[in-house]
């Protein structure tokens, strides 16, 4: 089978249908021997800032030089193997394909119905733990894909679990207010595993310590203590006093301050636990450590920077980022949204920066079509339908004036990194 191939053949098991619980991707993992059992690892909860924080924990992990280090992330945005890195290198297109090979022939063995249901994210989860298993990791960090109660990653025992914070996105999957959010979320909470989270709401934390109480955790708010001293912020990132260093975190938007927290008090509770972790390796990595798609910028002229923004709570962050770093600048604006998104929410919290929207459709069935962008409010603000990403940053070109951002959905940037 060749890489692309095999890349196929997990996209092509579709979404999760019902019902929605464990059963088949613990059936499946049961059946694989269950690797998730033969390393230690990480979950990665919350609806903002759970990829930012993988990204730091992983780069700070990489520098200790003692460790086989996997991380585990979603969605990807060019390639699928994106998702499931070992020492920091995507997953071989050898060891993909194995992984693949494994679960595949378990659909001919008897009695293998619930795992021939097995969808897509469960089958990647299935094939990310088995990477790792093979790969003799020490230390998975996991990225939670949707909610936590039902998510695959669910599987593993944690050192200790995050949720970085509770929006209001995929109200659909996990509940209509923020408090039945948190309580899916929340499920990722193991028995005597603490929870460290960045959340400020006074009722979403009160949630927080019902669930660690009843299963004798703790719960740790980053938000009470102190990790590092600010020097200055500006628009490629942060200058920090850190562990008696200075250094310069390359990642944009007072959000990632948080989420520094919430990665730092998981390398102290990593120390607690054992692992041999230097200052020196925290500094290091912190200084190394990129995310790509949180306001990259990937040209200059004009300046083209693009942002995973695609909820009301990430469109906030970046519009903080916009109003505190860009302060009285417009910016041509190229945006899609999938139909099940707050987009015409999010354009209202854009509009105040923006000089002109370019819509775009992402590669995706669940995308807005153009005829539904054509009927959004753009509290005023011009706008205009474009092909495609490429033919809406042609048009921006003409403008060099005027700085562009591509923001609304994942799927969208991830065409605009195929022009580089």
């Amino acid at each position: 089978m060749k890489s692309k191939d095999t890349e196929n053949w997990f996209l092509a098991r579709g979404v999760k249908q019902p019902p929605y619980n464990l059963d088949r991707i613990k059936a499946l993992l049961k059946a694989l021997g269950n690797p998730q059992n033969n390393f230690a690892s990480i979950l990665v909860g919350g609806t903002n800032g759970k990829g930012s924080v993988t990204a730091m924990l992983e780069s700070i992990m990489l520098q200790t030089e003692i460790y086989n280090i996997g991380s585990f992330t979603s969605p990807h945005l060019l390639s699928l193997k994106e998702r499931i890195k070992i020492n920091g290198n995507e997953i071989s297109d050898k060891l993909l394909t194995e992984t693949a090979k494994k679960i595949q022939a378990l659909f001919s063995e008897p009695n293998a119905e619930d795992i021939k249901k097995s969808a897509f994210f469960e089958s990647i989860t299935a094939a990310a733990f088995l990477a790792f298993e093979a790969s003799e990791t020490d230390l998975a960090i996991l990225e939670v894909g949707l909610g936590g109660r039902y998510d695959s990653t669910n599987t593993a025992s944690p050192e200790f679990s995050i949720i970085t914070n509770v929006g209001t996105d995929h109200k659909e999957f996990l509940g209509n207010t923020k408090k039945e959010i948190a309580i899916e979320k929340l499920e990722i909470v193991h028995k005597k595993r603490s929870l460290i989270t960045a959340e400020k709401d006074p009722e979403i934390l009160a949630l927080f310590k019902d669930k660690t109480d009843s299963c004798s955790s703790a719960l740790i708010n980053v938000n009470e203590k102190t990790y590092f001293e600010l020097i200055e912020s500006n628009q490629q990132g942060h200058r920090l006093k850190l562990l008696n260093s200075e250094i310069f975190l390359h990642m944009p938007g007072d959000h990632q301050l948080e989420n520094l927290k919430v990665a730092l008090e998981g390398i102290n509770q990593l120390r607690i636990n054992g692992f041999d972790i230097s200052d020196k390796a925290i500094v290091t990595g912190l200084e190394k450590v990129k995310w790509l798609g949180r306001l990259t910028k990937l040209s200059d002229n004009p300046p083209f920077f693009i942002d995973a923004a695609h909820n009301i709570e990430s469109v906030q962050a970046l519009t903080t980022y916009l109003t505190t770093y860009w302060p009285n600048k417009k910016f041509n604006i190229i945006f899609g949204s999938l139909r099940d998104k707050p987009a015409e929410n999010m354009l209202s919290i854009l509009a105040p920066h923006a000089a002109h929207f370019y819509f775009a459709v992402p590669p995706t069935p669940r995308a807005l079509t153009e005829e539904e962008l054509s009927k959004l409010d753009t509290s005023g603000i011009a706008s205009t339908f474009c092909e495609s990403v490429s033919k809406a940053f042609t048009k921006c070109e003409q403008d060099k004036s005027t700085p562009v951002i591509c923001c609304g959905s994942i799927y969208l940037i991830s065409e605009a990194l195929k022009l580089q």
